[in-house]
């Protein structure tokens, strides 16, 4: 348990020049799914999973990451390799669940962007007290900042469908979000319904 912590920070450090954007999803969301509700950890220390999104907001807002990540193309031959095996996977894995959500590696150009969406991707774990607050942080905080368009857009979708699945799984904490959605990003007269 004391462990999970640094080896988040850990895992952050090593992307985007070891670890790639599907590598990194993977390890947030298994970490998040281990001290989120439902698991041993999080009956035991409440405030661990408040601790890890914290981890991830810092280093979402840290003004290193607004760089521009660097095309993960240009490594090594082995980490191609790695990174062909993990996208194969993710194929499979998109194909089996009908999400069909587009890569992340095509619109997210910034490691800020790339975490964000990492955060987003852990949403639906979230305990519902801190639901609200996590979407205002993530609306106003992390995305509204960011400066290409495509990145908001691809983020604000995916934010969309965070809520969606959400609402799959907990139809209260679900219709929290739908609700906050349709009062902060899709507020006007005559509402889209994505």
């Amino acid at each position: 348990m004391n462990k999970i912590l640094p080896y988040t920070e850990l895992s952050i450090s090593q992307f985007p020049l070891l670890l790639s954007t599907i590598q990194l999803n993977i390890i947030i969301e298994t970490l998040a799914r281990s001290i989120f509700p439902n698991s041993k950890i999080y009956d035991i220390d409440h405030e661990l999973c408040e601790r890890f999104l914290n981890i991830l907001y810092n280093n979402c807002t840290d003004k290193i990451n607004k760089s521009i990540i660097v095309s993960l193309d240009s490594h090594s031959e082995e980490f191609d390799n790695i990174k062909s095996d993990t996208q194969e996977a993710f194929e499979k894995n998109k194909e089996n669940s009908g999400n069909g959500e587009e890569l992340s590696d095509n619109v997210l150009k910034t490691r800020a962007s790339c975490l964000i969406s990492s955060l987003i991707g852990i949403f639906p774990l979230m305990p519902p007290h801190i639901f609200i607050k996590w979407l205002n942080i993530s609306k106003n905080e992390l995305i509204s900042p960011l400066i290409r368009k495509e990145e908001k857009e691809f983020l604000l979708n995916k934010l969309w469908n965070s809520i969606i699945v959400c609402n799959k799984y907990d139809p209260q904490k679900g219709n929290l979000g739908i609700n906050w959605w349709y009062k902060n990003i899709n507020n006007s007269k005559n509402p889209i319904l994505i």
